[in-house]
């Protein structure tokens, strides 16, 4: 009886001693997890301040880069339509400048969900368009809507849903067309502005 009370007595300090031991791990496993939360959240802070700079200086450059785009396309557009009016042709392939065209439009104009809702509206499959990034995937789409003969419907579909943006016009068979002349201002005819009192 004399060795069990022992027993019982070494036993119930050993558990003494274990809970006093997790007692005191549970104290600096919570200092241990509140200094890392600072941490964490400190690095989160200065992680967040670095995104937001780079979107907005990305921003500020991608507006560049679009007005600068948009300047070259009006200034080739004036060209081609001063060459056309002139006789002069190039040797350029009407395919190739039309994919490059939309392919241009598309990463000037629009993002990656865009891109997927102007897919959404001519029936295709989004996973089906190779790659990650907006110019991987303008270019899939692109070679993709030549080579399943859609290219026209992609445009008529683009004119309505953006109109805002440029989109060039085709022939119905997917080969461009020539823009119309721009219309000659025609003058006014003098008005007669004399005043009655």
């Amino acid at each position: 009886m004399f060795s069990d009370s022992w027993m019982l007595l070494i036993t119930l300090i050993v558990m003494a001693v274990m809970v006093q031991f997790s007692f005191a791990k549970g104290r600096s496993e919570a200092a241990r997890v509140s200094v890392n939360a600072a941490e964490l959240l400190a690095l989160y802070r200065d992680s967040q301040k670095q995104l937001n700079e780079m979107q907005e200086q990305y921003s500020k450059e991608r507006s560049e880069v679009q007005r600068e785009l948009f300047k070259l396309q009006v200034k080739l557009q004036v060209y081609e339509e001063r060459m056309r009016i002139a006789g002069i042709t190039l040797d350029v392939d009407t395919h190739a400048r039309l994919h490059i065209a939309i392919y241009d439009l598309i990463l000037v104009h629009m993002g990656l969900n865009e891109l997927r809702t102007a897919v959404f509206y001519i029936d295709m499959n989004w996973d089906m368009i190779e790659g990650e990034t907006l110019p991987l995937k303008a270019q899939s789409l692109v070679t993709q809507l030549e080579r399943e003969g859609k290219m026209d419907n992609f445009l008529k579909e683009m004119r309505q849903r953006f109109p805002h943006i440029p989109w060039p016009q085709t022939d119905g068979q997917g080969r461009p067309i020539a823009s119309p002349p721009p219309k000659e201002e025609q003058p006014s005819p003098p008005t007669n502005s004399k005043r009655t009192l």
